[in-house]
């Protein structure tokens, strides 16, 4: 019994190999992608690691003679791409992987999220220093942890006020209700006072927030996440 168990691990960790060896993938405008369906026609930005320059990713591209819409930015699809120096992202984009853009340190500026995304993966954006700010939309439904932990030039979150699911007050992003503290901007500098409405601080939710010199914490809050305080800055 023991040994057909064996088999039985070999043989689905032998189909997993064979997945991902038969996994279409082709480039378009200079863009790696790989094919996730074909009914219907569907695509995810795959391995970039070595992009360099502005990304734009369209809501579709053109491959093998047909039409596929482009719905997901795969894990580490940019990640640890420090030649990356801006992205677009296209309509049709409905989740944004983990770590998808991991310590891009050359993106600069503005990041504008399109109202097509429903989530942002763990750590999709953790230390991009050089994002000034991000817009996150109506459609977001879903941010992972420690989406944006670590961009230390980051001064201001703003979050749709028609999202149902999250709010931001000053450039800190809040649960809809005001009631959850659950990402302070890296790049705000000076002291903050948590508003009184605030009954959970997350988890992580000031790490790496290195500019910040005091928080103060009122009687509301009665839940504070791990690894609260920022990192140290040698």
């Amino acid at each position: 019994m023991k040994k057909n168990h064996r088999f039985l691990a070999l043989a689905l960790v032998l189909c997993g190999i064979n997945a991902g060896a038969n996994a279409q993938t082709f480039t378009s405008n200079g863009i790696n992608y790989e094919v996730t369906s074909t009914s219907p026609n569907k695509v995810k930005v795959a391995d970039n690691s070595d992009y360099s320059g502005a990304a734009v990713i369209p809501s579709s591209v053109e491959y093998n003679s047909a039409t596929y819409a482009v719905t997901a930015i795969g894990e580490w699809a940019f990640g640890n791409c420090s030649g990356l120096t801006s992205v677009t992202i296209g309509n049709s984009v409905t989740a944004i992987g983990n770590y998808a853009f991991y310590d891009c340190n050359g993106l600069t500026g503005t990041l504008t999220i399109p109202n097509s995304v429903t989530a942002i993966g763990n750590s999709a954006f953790s230390h991009c220093s050089g994002l000034a700010s991000v817009t996150i939309p109506n459609s977001v439904t879903a941010i992972g942890e420690r989406a944006f932990q670590g961009c230390i030039g980051l001064t201001g979150i703003d979050v749709a006020t028609g999202n149902l699911h999250y709010s931001s007050l000053d450039g800190v992003v809040f649960n809809k209700v005001h009631d959850t503290l659950i990402l302070f901007s890296g790049g705000k500098t000076g002291s903050y006072i948590i508003p009184e409405s605030v009954k959970t601080i997350g988890s992580s939710a000031f790490l790496f927030c290195i500019g910040l010199t005091s928080v103060t914490i009122g009687n509301s809050v009665e839940m504070i996440g791990e690894l609260l305080l920022p990192v140290a800055s040698a």
